[in-house]
């Protein structure tokens, strides 16, 4: 049986890895203007961008001793809540005044730590931020555990006063299967009382740590050079490829035995005729000597074998 031969194979046939290396090669010079084009863009980028400045700084809030960490912005959540909230940032612009845009986050060395990250285009103006951010935010976790421990201890006393005239009352009647539960329950609240003292205490000192300070930035933050630069010889390399392979597949042009092939949907190339400076005079040259060995004669004497076969 006679296999069928398909003519248009050629013509769906994928190109390969050497062809594609081939179109690449062949069309460079699409390829080194697009990366320099994108180059260009980037390097204007740089120049013509305002330096922006960030300055951080870490900090850990220690839980209040006695109260199983119970207290104000006990989690990184609370505390970004916190920070984040209207009141810090009024107290921050009633310091510093002018812009003080800042970010907040968990910070990356420690699961319980808090980054606050101001960014501005003058390197001091960031750390000032960052620093009074941090400094706000300790004064108003400070007043607010305080009022927090205010408020119970009020509570607390009203409760012990009320102990108190129920254990008089019940020496006066002779009570004695209530005099135990009544005592019991001023001592809980004297010891409540007690611990609250002593929460006052540590609050005050102040239960945040600072574990990195906010320092004046050396370096902007953006735009980066390198970074920017690397990133559009990137874009670069990728419009240089699409444009290379648009050209090539919008390319009508039979400059080649490929392209010729291509264009004639898998047909082989029986010859190839060299252009010659006097087209008539090498013509004449091949009829008149066909024993020669020009490249001209070569050309007609392979076509023509080609032909016959």
């Amino acid at each position: 049986m006679t296999p069928t031969i398909d003519p248009y194979s050629e013509a769906r046939r994928p190109m390969a890895l050497v062809e594609y290396v081939g179109v690449v090669r062949q069309r460079w010079r699409w390829m080194v203007g697009a990366i320099v084009a994108s180059l260009a863009l980037g390097g204007t980028v740089v120049l013509l961008g305002t330096p922006m400045y960030q300055s951080s700084a870490t900090i850990v809030i220690t839980p209040i001793l006695g109260t199983g960490g119970m207290g104000v912005a006990t989690s990184v959540g609370d505390q970004v809540e916190l920070i984040r909230g209207g009141r810090v940032r009024a107290l921050v612009i009633e310091k510093i005044g002018g812009s003080v845009d800042a970010s907040f986050a968990q910070g990356s060395t420690d699961a319980a730590s808090l980054k606050i990250t101001a960014t501005s285009p003058d390197p001091e103006r960031a750390a000032q931020v960052a620093s009074t951010y941090l400094e706000v935010f300790a004064e108003l976790l400070i007043a607010l555990d305080l009022e927090r421990i205010d408020k119970t201890t009020v509570v607390l006393d009203g409760q012990l006063e009320d102990a108190k005239v129920t254990l008089a009352q019940a020496r006066a009647d002779n009570n004695l299967e209530r005099i135990p539960e009544i005592d019991s329950q001023r001592r809980f609240y004297v010891d409540q009382l007690r611990a609250l003292a002593d929460q006052r205490g540590f609050v005050q000192q102040g239960r945040i740590t600072i574990v990195t300070a906010a320092e004046v930035p050396s370096d902007p933050f953006e735009p980066r050079a390198g970074r920017t630069l690397a990133l559009a010889i990137v874009l670069g390399v990728l419009v240089g490829l699409a444009l290379v392979f648009l050209r090539e597949e919008l390319d009508d042009r039979l400059d080649s035995h490929k392209t010729i092939e291509r264009s004639a949907r898998g047909l082989p190339v029986i010859g190839a005729i060299p252009v010659a400076d006097t087209p008539d005079a090498a013509v004449s040259i091949a009829l008149a000597h066909p024993g020669a060995t020009t490249p001209v004669v070569e050309a007609y004497r392979s076509t023509r074998t080609a032909l016959d076969f």
